[in-house]
């Protein structure tokens, strides 16, 4: 396995930052939406969670052009395997759900991309080891 240089930790740090706030956003956005339903401050509290994600994803985006060839292939490889994956399930499903399946979750989306980004890097970096 490789090593991280000291420049993707930065991204790591930033990126895991940017995630603890999407979470906090999204408990305080669940506790309050009750309260604040038809507001329009809520529409504010709805984008706040996406604009955390997007600063993840720009700060994983950072990390992995700062890479090497070699690891940038890695990681690119992985999201062509996480991307493959997604669509073909998300495909399938919504097939199935003219025979009564209900509805693929839309916020579930990005985690189901994330994890196969996971599985797909790991998968092709064992392959170049």
């Amino acid at each position: 396995m490789h090593k991280l240089p000291p420049i993707s930790k930065k991204h790591m740090i930033r990126f895991f930052i940017y995630m603890a706030a999407y979470v906090i956003s999204i408990l305080i956005m669940a506790s309050l939406k009750k309260d604040l339903h038809n507001d329009p401050i809520f529409v504010g509290l709805v984008a706040l969670p996406a604009i955390f994600t997007f600063l993840a994803l720009y700060e994983s985006y950072k990390g992995v052009m700062a890479m090497d060839e070699m690891l940038r292939r890695i990681h690119l490889e992985g999201v062509f395997i996480s991307a493959c994956f997604t669509a073909g399930l998300t495909f399938t499903w919504s097939l199935f759900t003219n025979i009564g399946l209900p509805e693929f979750p839309s916020i579930m989306v990005l985690p189901l991309l994330l994890a196969g980004y996971g599985i797909g890097s790991g998968l092709r970096s064992r392959a170049y080891n």
